[in-house]
């Protein structure tokens, strides 16, 4: 069967792949130190972020069996950021996905085939605006002064 994917490409989505995985894993334990904290409008709302990166690493698992190949499962090492309060726990969130939005720029330009770009540019638009949808919610908690108003309001 002839191959669909480069070699490059496959570890490319393979680490982009497991990049989702880890912000998943880091949104649960931000849910986790939510908790602990009594923000329990922010835990479920962290709880829901972490579902959605584990879709987009299904997103990247069916496109890999679309292509005759298949993702990796990698181990993740433990979390090991905290989150003392909500701001710091968005502050935590917004890098996160900076840093996710910067990596799928970064895939772009390494000479990846057309099937590869589009779900590059996929992914940047939804990278592009959780960064906004994070850098609008840190705004408003600098704002003001009352982190439990912002708690109730995630938790909706």
């Amino acid at each position: 069967m002839k191959k669909l994917l480069s070699k490059e490409e496959i570890s490319l989505i393979n680490e982009l792949a497991k990049q989702e995985l880890i912000a998943s894993h880091s949104y649960l334990h931000l849910a986790n130190c939510m908790r602990n904290k009594g923000y329990f409008g922010a835990e479920k709302f962290f709880t829901s972020e972490s579902l959605d990166e584990r879709g987009h690493y299904n997103t990247w698992a069916q496109f890999m069996n679309d292509m005759y190949e298949e993702v990796e499962v990698p181990a993740l090492e433990a979390v090991t950021v905290d989150a003392d309060t909500l701001l710091d726990a968005i502050e935590v969130a917004l890098d996160m996905e900076e840093e996710l939005l910067s990596k799928y720029e970064d895939a772009c330009g390494q000479g990846v085939s057309p099937k590869v770009l589009i779900k590059l540019y996929d992914f940047i638009e939804i990278q592009t605006k959780a960064v906004g949808e994070y850098a609008d919610l840190l705004a408003r908690v600098n704002l003001t002064n009352e982190s439990i108003l912002i708690d109730q309001e995630l938790g909706k």
